[in-house]
Formats: structure tokens, sequence, C-alpha cells
């Protein structure tokens, strides 16, 4: 290996990065991670999967077709519909959360625009200041139909790299041949999300200043991995799926790699 620069990844799962520690190891593991914003993988998520949302008070979501009048999710029933909503959400949350990281670390076409917005609450005297309260509307910008991104970025060497969550939307035939790297990237992913805990978060700021004191570290972390990669190339003959990938791949990494306390 010659350099970090030659692991950027493909985040397949999309725009929807529910766990912090997947959001840290792919800040830490990867140069660049770009993040698809086809919606087919937000119709394909809300045809198997269900989003929760807690909170009392939840933002109105509007979507908006550019060009045509057609609802690019009126083939999707109510509670599709729901779920679809609930990742845009959770999409727009993200990104605005972890602005810091775009685009040094994400990479997205989305186009995520704020419009300001202010409403008089109350008028002050004569000497005083008025009242505002201010508001920000937040926009994402997504496409369909959209085919070539993916092929355009593997072959530029980009690494496809599959979470947890779900399975990709992208065509299996594509993720059929496992090369080396993809599997030193999901033994990577799964080696250092089992260091940090699943339901807290950094802050963009210690992200990056970990980024930067790791990056000695990584050439040799990615050795091990490419090497680990061949052993499992082995054990996954028998898979049928990504999701029995993913098994092996934790397996892999429960049974092979061990750790020392890492010094950050």
């Amino acid at each position: 290996m010659r350099s970090l620069t030659q692991f950027r990844g493909v985040y397949c799962s999309g725009i929807f990065i529910p766990s912090p520690a997947t959001v840290t190891a792919l800040s830490l593991l990867f140069e660049k991670v770009h993040l698809p914003n086809n919606i087919e993988i937000v119709k394909e998520f809300s045809k198997k999967y269900e989003i929760q949302v807690r909170r009392k008070h939840i933002d109105e979501i509007s979507v908006k077709p550019i060009g045509h009048d057609e609802d690019p999710f009126g083939d999707l029933n109510e509670r599709q519909m729901k779920t679809a909503h609930n990742y845009l959400r959770g999409a727009s949350q993200f990104i605005h959360s972890y602005r810091p990281l775009f685009p040094d670390v994400f990479e997205t076409r989305l186009s995520p625009k704020s419009e300001r917005r202010s409403k008089l609450i109350k008028k002050g005297l004569p000497g005083e200041l008025n009242t505002y309260e201010v508001s920000f509307s937040k926009s994402l910008t997504l496409t369909g139909g959209d085919e070539e991104t993916f092929p355009r970025l593997l072959s530029t060497g980009y690494i496809p790299v599959v979470a947890n969550i779900h399975s990709s939307p992208f065509k299996q035939s594509s993720l059929d041949k496992f090369t080396a790297k993809q599997l030193a990237a999901l033994l990577a992913m799964k080696s250092v999300e089992m260091l940090l805990p699943p339901t807290k978060g950094a802050d963009p700021e210690i992200i990056l200043e970990a980024r930067q004191r790791l990056s000695d570290h990584l050439p040799p972390f990615w050795s091990s991995m490419l090497k680990l990669s061949v052993q499992m190339k082995q054990s996954i003959r028998e898979c049928r799926s990504v999701d029995e990938v993913l098994r092996e791949g934790q397996e892999t990494v429960d049974t092979v790699v061990l750790w020392t306390e890492p010094q950050i």
C-alpha cells in the first residue's frame, strides 16, 4: 500500500447513517466517503425497514419533484411513506450535525441548502430592540434513475462500504465478486466499530483531530486488513447474500482481530 489516499469509500446505504460509531469509523478509516443521493436507495429502504421517531415534535417533510409533477414516492404505501420521510429527516439531521466533516471527509451531491427565516415575536418599546424567532428551512436535492455514478466511482478506485443497517440497493451483480479492498474495508469497519460505543457520538472537531493523529498508523493497519481479507475470501465462498458476508466479517473480527488500547 502506498498511501491512505488509495482508500476512498462509497457508503452504499445512502445518506442515512444512524450509528455514531459508523460515522466515526468511516471518518477515521477513509480519506473520503461518498454519500450517494439516489432516491431509489430511500425507496428500497422504506420497503424493507421502519424508522421510529421518538420526538413529540418533528419537522414536516415536503417532497417537491423538479421538472415534472410525478411524486417519486407515489408508489409507496402509508407506512413506507412515513419511513421514507423519517429517512430524509435523519439524513438532514446527519448532514447538519456533522457539517464540519463536509467536504473534507464526506462528499455528496445532495446540495443541502439552509434558508434563514425570521418572525417578529415582540415589538420593542421606544429605545428597545424587537424580539424575533429565527428558524432555518433545510432542503436536500436527490436524483432518480442515476445508474452511472456508482460504476464511475468504482472505476476510479472507490470501495463499496456496506453497513449493517441494510444491504446495498445497487445491483447484486456489482457486489458478487468481492475484491481484497472491499473485504479489507469490511474488516476495518468491523474492527474499529468494536472499540466505539454504538450510541455515543463524537464531535466533528474531535474526529478531525483523531484523523490527523492516526494518519501515520493507517497504512500498516490497512496492510493487515488486506492480508486478513485473503483468509476471509476463502470463508465466504458459500455465502449467498451480502448479509451472510457481513456476518462472516463480524465472525472473522471477533475471532481473529486482537486489539490493544489505542493511544489517541
